[in-house]
């Protein structure tokens, strides 16, 4: 049998075995068998799965802004405890006023079962690692549900 050039989703007739292959992101020429198949059997992914995927991405979105946020009130409250930043600017204590509200809620729960560190407060770093875990939760086990169809 003879060879012929193949394209991306063309057959390789080489002797008696026919390899199908197909190009990847890069580029580069991969068998049909490590492609992704869709659950639908088409190309595309269907709607609930790419409503799915938005809405992951969504949630992940809000808890890496809420990460920041976190690391912004932390940071603040240090320069508000050591008198870096001046305590009787009005903008200085709106912003201020503006983290501690949206931190507080968060960080109030932790606080109440956290031990008396004596002027230690690690509920920040506390609360980080339980946004960490969910958006990694959120990353490899759901999504991977979301996409396989399993």
């Amino acid at each position: 049998m003879s060879r012929r050039k193949t394209g991306p989703g063309t057959s390789a007739v080489t002797g008696s075995l026919a390899v199908r292959q197909t190009r990847s992101l890069a580029g580069q020429a991969m068998p049909a068998g490590l492609a992704r198949k869709p659950s639908n059997g088409y190309m595309s992914a269907t709607i609930s799965e790419t409503g799915m995927i938005a809405l992951i991405q969504t949630i992940v979105m809000a808890l890496d802004i809420y990460w920041w946020i976190i690391i912004a009130s932390a940071i603040f409250s240090w320069l508000y405890a050591f008198n870096v930043v001046n305590s009787r600017n009005q903008f200085v204590g709106s912003v201020g006023n503006m983290l501690y509200r949206l931190t507080d809620p968060a960080l109030r729960p932790i606080r109440r079962f956290m031990p008396d560190l004596g002027g230690i407060d690690i509920s920040p770093i506390i609360l980080l690692l339980i946004i960490f875990f969910i958006r990694q939760f959120l990353v490899t086990t759901v999504w991977s549900w979301v996409v396989t169809g399993a």
